[in-house]
C-alpha cells in the first residue's frame, strides 16, 4: 500500500502513529503501521522532518519524496529499497545519511539533490539512472559478484569504493560518463579473480572520469575510457580496448639477500 509519513506525534520513523495511507491526513486510531517490504514510501509537502530509528534497516517497496521540504535524517541505519528511489528536487538529506541501499534492479532520480551514499545491496542489480547521480560516496558489498549502472546517465561520486576480494563484475553504459572526483578504490587479492569494469556494448566504450586519487590492483578494464581524467594504472589487472589505462607489474622485492661487508686497510 502507500504509506504518507505524517509526522503527527513526533518526527521518528519507527512510530506508526506518524504514518498514513491518506497524505497529510491523519487517520482515527488504529494507527497504520510502519512500512514494511510491500510498502511504497511517500514523503510530501505535508510530512514533516524525519529520523529514520529503527535499529533494523527498513525494508520498503519504493522511496518517493517528490515536494517535501522538510530534511530526512539517517544517522546509523541504512534503508533497503526494493524498486525506485526519487528525491524529490527540494528534499534536505542531512549530509551525515547512511545509505540507501538498492536491493532489486530499479529506477533512481535524484533532481540534483546529493544522496551522501548510495550502496548495492544483491547480486545483478543494476541501477537505472534517470538523472545523474551526485552522491558522496558509491560502495559494492564483498558478498556481490556482478552489479551495473544503465541509463542516459553517469553518476558524480567522492568515492567509489569496491575493496571486497571477489570477482565483481560492474557495467558500465556504453558512452556515458562516470566521474569520481576523490578516490577510486577497487584493491583485489592476488588471482585469476579479479574485479572487472566493463561497457554494456562490447567494442563501445563506457566513459570514466578519475581526477582524485586512484587505489587500483588486479582489477580489469575492458572497453573503458578514461582519457578525459588522470590516467589510471592496475597492477595485476588486463586492459582490454582501453584509453588511458595502463597495466603494470609488481615490483618484486628479493628475498634471502646477504649482504656481505667489506674492510678497507
Amino acid at each position: 500500500m502507500n504509506l504518507y509519513f505524517l509526522g503527527i506525534e513526533n518526527n521518528l520513523w519507527s512510530n506508526s502513529n506518524n504514518w498514513g495511507v491518506i497524505d497529510g491526513h491523519p487517520e482515527e486510531p488504529p494507527w497504520w503501521t510502519v512500512p514494511s517490504i510491500n510498502d511504497d514510501v511517500f514523503f510530501t509537502a505535508n510530512s514533516r522532518d524525519c529520523v529514520q530509528d529503527n535499529p533494523t534497516p527498513p525494508s520498503i517497496k519504493s522511496f518517493n519524496s517528490t515536494g517535501y521540504t522538510n530534511t530526512l535524517y539517517i544517522p546509523t541505519i541504512t534503508i533497503f529499497v526494493y524498486g525506485d528511489i526519487t528525491i524529490g528536487n527540494q528534499t534536505k538529506l542531512h549530509p551525515d545519511n547512511r545509505a540507501f541501499v538498492l536491493q532489486v534492479s530499479g529506477n533512481v532520480t535524484t533532481n540534483g539533490v546529493i544522496i551522501p551514499s548510495f550502496r548495492f545491496g544483491a547480486n545483478g542489480v543494476v541501477a537505472t539512472l534517470i538523472d545523474v547521480l551526485t552522491t558522496n560516496a558509491i560502495t559494492i558489498p564483498p558478498s556481490l559478484l556482478a552489479i551495473g549502472f544503465a541509463g542516459n546517465f553517469g553518476f558524480i561520486t567522492q568515492l567509489f569504493s569496491n575493496d571486497s576480494p571477489g570477482a565483481c563484475v560492474i557495467t558500465l553504459q556504453a558512452g556515458i560518463t562516470y566521474t569520481v572526483k576523490g578516490l577510486f578504490s577497487n584493491n583485489k587479492v592476488r588471482g585469476n579473480a579479479h574485479a572487472s569494469y566493463v561497457s554494456s556494448t562490447v567494442g563501445t566504450k563506457a566513459k570514466l572520469t578519475v581526477t582524485g586519487d586512484a587505489k587500483i590492483g588486479y582489477v580489469d578494464f575492458t572497453d573503458i575510457d578514461a582519457s578525459q581524467g588522470r590516467t589510471l594504472y592496475t597492477f595485476g589487472g588486463v586492459v582490454t580496448n582501453c584509453l588511458n589505462i595502463n597495466t603494470m607489474t609488481d615490483r618484486i622485492l628479493p628475498t634471502n639477500t646477504t649482504v656481505s661487508s667489506s674492510r678497507i686497510s
